[in-house]
């Protein structure tokens, strides 16, 4: 549905990868939204989650999200999307 979102994304490394060796860009809508994000460094350290967020995304037809791999390959945990001023309790 067309309107503005909150976008949440979890991640963590259940790999024990090293800082450095799984970093990523992220797009919402086409845009860069995160530049060389390293979940490891960002969390300091392995086994640790990170959770990003965008406010008021907008959303014509469909929500685009592309993940663009600098080191290693992308690993995303979780995906959440509400409504602008909802909540997940709503």
């Amino acid at each position: 549905k067309s309107g503005r979102y909150t976008v949440r994304m979890y991640f963590a490394d259940p790999a024990l990868k090293a800082v450095g060796e799984r970093v990523f860009d992220i797009h919402l809508q086409g845009r860069p939204v995160a530049e060389k994000l390293d979940v490891v460094q960002s969390a300091g350290g392995e086994m640790r989650g990170v959770v990003c967020r965008w406010d008021d995304v907008t959303v014509e037809d469909r929500l685009t999200v592309q993940f663009i791999p600098r080191a290693g390959r992308t690993l995303l945990c979780g995906l959440e999307i509400a409504a602008s001023g909802m909540t997940l309790d709503d």
